[in-house]
């Protein structure tokens, strides 16, 4: 384990578990806040094919779309994911301006 050791045994435990299994985090990045659910990967690939079944402005989705929904849905099948890389859904982020005094000395 890294040193985020509380972090990576959440993200264990999501790789491990059935796909609706989710963990709530959040999380400080380079200044911002992100939370959201932690989800596995074959969570994730599928959430995305149904982002691209979904009809955008009363139009159906292109063949490229279709296409690419199959993709994602073929590779959940067998998902495993990867170690190190964090997958959320239900994502809130907040971020404040950064003084640019503070931008100057960085």
């Amino acid at each position: 384990m890294s040193k985020f050791n509380v972090l990576d045994l959440c993200l264990n435990l999501v790789k491990g578990m059935r796909e609706d299994f989710t963990i709530g985090v959040t999380l400080f990045v380079n200044g911002s806040v992100v939370s959201g659910s932690l989800i596995n990967y074959a969570a994730y690939l599928k959430g995305m094919a149904e982002i691209l079944e979904t009809p955008y402005e009363e139009q159906e989705p292109t063949n490229i779309a279709k296409l690419m929904s199959k993709g994602f849905r073929e590779l959940a099948e067998n998902a495993t994911g990867e170690d190190d890389v964090i997958y959320l859904k239900d994502l809130t982020f907040w971020s404040l301006p950064i003084p640019k005094q503070l931008k100057e000395h960085s």
